[in-house]
């Protein structure tokens, strides 16, 4: 993996502990993310760009005190990616 990829999943990590230290609860897994995880590769400035929309959202979810909310299990598995 290109180091510039590394660097900027390591930034999405860091988003995803502040928002672990704050919320004190785990980063939602049930949602459908910022970034397409297959089409990283190929496009790093894409990531770049999705990476900087989900620091925007966490720190307005910080900021208002309201949580990213997960998709329910029952639509969960109902979806097709």
């Amino acid at each position: 993996m290109q180091q510039d990829i590394k660097s900027l999943l390591k930034s999405a990590d860091g988003l995803k502990a502040e928002y672990r230290e704050h919320f004190n609860t785990e980063f939602p897994d049930r949602i459908v993310g910022w970034w397409d995880p297959l089409h990283v590769e190929h496009h790093p400035e894409e990531l770049e760009q999705s990476i900087a929309k989900m620091k925007k959202d966490i720190e307005k979810a910080i900021e208002t005190n309201t949580p990213i909310e997960e998709i329910p299990e029952e639509i969960w598995k109902n979806m097709i990616f």
